[in-house]
């Protein structure tokens, strides 16, 4: 494992809650809609897999279904929270998203 590996390792270690990904992720980029990355920026949960494994790491998928996976993996209960209702029909900011969560324990 060289140092890089080592350091996403870490990062990933310290990242215990949805809400906390989030926020990191959310300070790498501006906000998207309706896909995890939509050219520009990243979506909630866009922005929580950018916090885990890397920013870049969103559109080195393209499709996106890798990371759908991985963050369901982390994330088991992600599906039933809604997340994308927030961040793409109500248009709430990733930073409410993660308040909201939060406050749930998530």
């Amino acid at each position: 494992m060289d140092q890089s590996e080592i350091l996403k390792f870490e990062q990933q270690q310290q990242i215990t809650k949805l809400s906390q990904a989030i926020r990191i992720g959310a300070k790498l980029r501006p906000q998207g809609f309706g896909q995890l990355w939509d050219g520009h920026g990243t979506c909630a949960l866009g922005a929580a897999i950018e916090a885990i494994w890397g920013e870049g790491s969103i559109y080195s998928m393209p499709d996106g279904s890798r990371s759908y996976d991985d963050i369901r993996l982390l994330f088991p209960f992600a599906d039933r929270l809604n997340i994308d209702e927030l961040n793409d029909k109500q248009r709430l900011t990733r930073e409410q998203i993660a308040d909201k969560l939060e406050a749930m324990g998530y």
